[in-house]
């Protein structure tokens, strides 16, 4: 998968397209990432590339782009997972002790509960909106993608899962 814009500007925008890769001037170089995962350098080098390889619409490309990395921010965190962390936490300070006392006594504990609770049902109303204006989007024409509203969904599930496993850790 590749973009390039318009070189004669007539469509304005970046056009995403395909390219076979024993495609005369592709060279492909594996890198090893510390995980023991392998990732790719690929150099594009005067590649001539056909119409037919055309991925949807001529300048579009960049609203394709946008759209992936809405669907790749809500997806990395989706709720459900957040949901079970915090219920296996709630269950924990359910069920377990502290020196002979229920940790469900301890209104530290409790506060704390009861804020990750509450945050929780934050991050499940904010994928909410996520998934309701992506169906507006493909329902109405014209109507952007949910980029602002997948952004904040992501950065306020990532810090959140971070704060439920602190919490989880003490």
């Amino acid at each position: 998968l590749g973009a390039r814009t318009d070189p004669d500007d007539k469509h304005g925008g970046i056009t995403l397209f395909l390219v076979p890769l024993d495609q005369p001037g592709i060279t492909i170089k594996g890198m090893w990432t510390m995980g023991d995962e392998r990732t790719n350098e690929v150099f594009i080098d005067d590649v001539f590339v056909h119409d037919d390889y055309v991925v949807g619409e001529v300048g579009k490309g960049f609203q394709y782009i946008s759209q992936a990395l809405d669907l790749e921010r809500f997806t990395m965190f989706t709720f459900s997972p957040i949901k079970q962390r915090l219920d296996v936490l709630c269950e924990h300070v359910r069920t377990e002790t502290r020196d002979g006392e229920p940790l469900k006594d301890d209104p530290i504990i409790r506060q704390r509960i009861a804020q990750l609770a509450t945050e929780a049902e934050v991050a499940r109303v904010m994928g909410l909106r996520v998934v309701a204006e992506s169906m507006k989007a493909d329902e109405v024409p014209g109507t952007p993608p949910p980029t602002v509203e997948s952004s904040q969904y992501k950065l306020f599930a990532t810090e959140f899962s971070r704060r439920l496993a602190n919490a989880s850790m003490d």
